[in-house]
């Protein structure tokens, strides 16, 4: 187990896209099972993103830009940009590197990069960002987002009504507050949960 003394999550901002599915509306379940699976899960509807009139990039700067809005930081004061996703817009550069270079902040003594995890990704990326700042970084934006539409089985009934798009931006500050961490790895099921890189499964 980790234990820090100092690194406080002072504000979370989510967005998520634009385009609205209702599971109700799911075309490849018969009536019977949707309202079942919807009863079970509790979840009617879900947001994806409409690739026409948006990127993941998009989602990740209304994110950053409410957040900075909220708590007036000084651009300035941002040590570093951690973003945890599987869903990269492009192959290079870095996601953190894009939204750096788009946000304007600054060059000098400034961390960005990316975190290539799922599920466990935030919480892999708090415990990232807490040892930065448990080594003298002040102030630290997270981000974390999936397209999961784009590989989730939508024809699979324990898939195809649960996942969605969307992102978070997460700001950390250098503030005394304790945190503890403790992780397991089971990666021998790697098998139960894989997508080809760069393959989709619904097309």
């Amino acid at each position: 187990m980790q234990k820090f003394q100092r690194g406080k999550i002072v504000h979370i901002c989510s967005v998520v896209p634009s385009k609205k599915i209702l599971n109700s509306q799911i075309d490849n379940f018969d009536e019977k099972d949707k309202k079942k699976i919807i009863k079970q899960t509790g979840v009617e509807q879900r947001y994806v993103l409409d690739k026409e009139k948006e990127k993941i990039s998009d989602l990740y700067l209304k994110a950053a830009d409410e957040t900075l809005k909220i708590l007036a930081w000084d651009k300035d004061s941002i040590d570093a940009i951690i973003v945890v996703s599987q869903s990269n817009e492009f192959r290079f550069p870095a996601m953190a590197c894009y939204l750096q270079g788009i946000l304007n902040l600054r060059k000098d003594n400034f961390l960005a990069f990316d975190v290539n995890l799922g599920c466990s990704g935030y919480v892999y990326g708090l415990n990232i960002a807490y040892n930065y700042i448990a080594n003298g970084l002040n102030r630290i934006l997270l981000f974390a987002g999936d397209i999961t539409n784009e590989v989730v089985n939508c024809n699979a009934r324990d898939t195809a009504f649960l996942f969605g798009d969307g992102v978070s931006c997460t700001a950390i500050e250098n503030k005394a507050c304790k945190s503890y961490f403790s992780f397991k790895t089971l990666g021998e099921g790697y098998d139960c949960i894989i997508a080809p890189y760069g393959g989709g499964i619904c097309k």
